[in-house]
Order: structure tokens, then sequence, then C-alpha cells
């Protein structure tokens, strides 16, 4: 049996290039990936979170469509984004990619920032009363860079009335530092 049945085999990943990952074939690829020792090495001692596995598809030099995994993690105990491809049919690290940029919030990230927000007294106090609701929002930039993307990972929320017909606090929140760097109130009549 080929390497490349055995793997997809034991990983139980659909072979079709056109499929897009189901989430628990994406959950196995990101198990085996942070198990590789090159990204085991990398990784040790830092905080990170993988935001997104997806399916791509490439040519081989026989015009046959190859499926890789691509993952995208953020790093913010060094504020990089890693974008890693993984060969399915190997099991193996294909390139890695270190940038400075900042992608979309992962489901993960909100929960996270609703988290902070709630250990926020005042904010929990509000929450709690039914008179505000948190409205996710985006990647903004950080409050004390100047960079056009920032340095630390910030995330801007908002609390707004029930209605969502006006924001009652303005907040962002560093995902790399863990705190609500800015709390504006607004909108308030």
């Amino acid at each position: 049996m080929s390497t490349a049945r055995s793997f997809s085999k034991k990983m139980h990943i659909r072979t079709s290039p056109e499929d897009a990952f189901s989430e628990e074939e994406a959950k196995r690829i990101i198990e085996y990936a942070l198990k590789l020792p090159a990204l085991m090495k990398s990784l040790r001692g830092k905080r990170y979170r993988i935001l997104r596995a997806f399916s791509e598809m490439l040519k081989d030099g026989q015009r046959r469509k190859l499926r890789y995994a691509t993952l995208v993690m953020y790093n913010y105990s060094d504020d990089l984004t890693h974008i890693i491809n993984l060969d399915l049919r190997t099991a193996q690290i294909m390139d890695t990619k270190e940038l400075a940029i900042q992608p979309g919030p992962s489901s993960d990230e909100y929960e996270e920032a609703i988290n902070l927000i709630k250990k926020e007294r005042s904010l929990l106090e509000l929450l709690d009363s039914k008179s505000a609701v948190i409205q996710k929002g985006l990647i903004v930039q950080d409050p004390d860079e100047e960079l056009p993307a920032g340095i630390h990972r910030c995330l801007e929320m908002f609390l707004c009335t029930p209605e969502r017909d006006r924001f009652l606090h303005r907040l962002v929140i560093d995902l790399s530092a863990q705190s609500i760097v800015v709390n504006e109130e607004g909108g308030q009549e």
C-alpha cells in the first residue's frame, strides 16, 4: 500500500482533492501536525492557537491534483502568523511561513474575548442585567502601536442594547496580553 493511501486511511481523510475537510478531519490533521518534531520545537514555550485548517490542491508534474492541508496558526508569544502546508501523501510539512499579518478572528478567539469581557465586573453586571449584548467585531490595530496592523493581536467588540440599535461600550481586547485595552462608553442617550 502506498504511503499516501496508508496515511490517508490511517487518518481517515477522504482523498478527493475537491472536498473541504470535515470538522473531524481538520481536528485529526491539526492533532497530527502539532506532534511533528519540527513544529513542536518551534512552538515550545509559546502560546498559540490554530485559527483554521483547510484543504488545498496543487498539480504535480504529471497534472494530477494533489491534496494538502494548510494550517493557519497565530503565535501570541511572538505575535506572528504561521502558515503550515502539510503534504497528505507523505504526512510531512511541505513548507512553513512566518508572517507579520493579522488573519481574521477564529471562533475560539471570540470565546476568549467574551470570557475576558465577562471578567470585567462592571461589564458583567451590565450583561447580567440584560441591558446589553455582546456584538462580535474584527481584528484591529493595537492602540499602543503605530504599525498598520499593530504588534499585538487585538479584537474590537461592542456591547450593544438588546435591540442592537446603539452601542453602549466599544472594547478592544488584546488577545496577546489577555486584557481589555480600550473600554469607551458611547451611544447612551
